[in-house]
């Protein structure tokens, strides 16, 4: 009888022993940008999908909270948030954050009707024009830099209210 208690006893402490503990949660506050994230697409979109693996396999329970933005900036800074996600690397953004390894390289584009003539080789060729982009994105470096300067034109739109 004293072998059985001990068995029991064994497998019990067994069990006890292997439960996972539990994970710590972490918030991360982002925007929507289909198709990488997104609250209407399977899994937050493409990085809402690896991000949730990725602090999965570290032992963390992430949740994404869907902002504009400009406002998923702000509530990472003032620690309503965790932290926030995806941005591109800004000198001036580096006082507020410490950034990650990249999760996403990308290349950016000109969207344009078929039917408007349109041929660009330089920011400088984009001059009179007025395009349109999301509050608070970044199309890299040098077309940030154009815009500061007012070389270029964007009218921005908030991507949700």
């Amino acid at each position: 009888m004293q072998w059985l208690k001990a068995i029991i006893g064994f497998i019990l402490i067994t069990i006890v022993s292997s439960k996972p503990a539990l994970a710590e949660k972490v918030s991360i506050a982002v925007g929507d940008w289909p198709p990488y994230l997104s609250e209407q697409l399977k899994h937050n979109g493409i990085i809402g999908h690896l991000l949730h693996d990725l602090f999965k396999e570290a032992g963390y329970e992430l949740t994404l909270s869907f902002y504009p933005w400009s406002r998923a900036y702000s509530l990472a800074k003032i620690a309503k948030q965790d932290m926030t996600g995806v941005w591109m690397l800004k000198p001036e953004r580096e006082e507020d954050f410490h950034y990650s390894d990249p999760v996403l390289n990308e290349q950016f584009v000109f969207f344009h009707l078929k039917s408007t003539q349109f041929d660009w080789q330089s920011l400088d060729d984009l001059t009179g024009l007025v395009m349109g982009g999301g509050s608070e994105y970044s199309y890299g470096p040098e077309f940030d830099q154009a815009l500061s300067a007012g070389k270029i034109t964007i009218e921005r739109v908030p991507t949700k209210y």
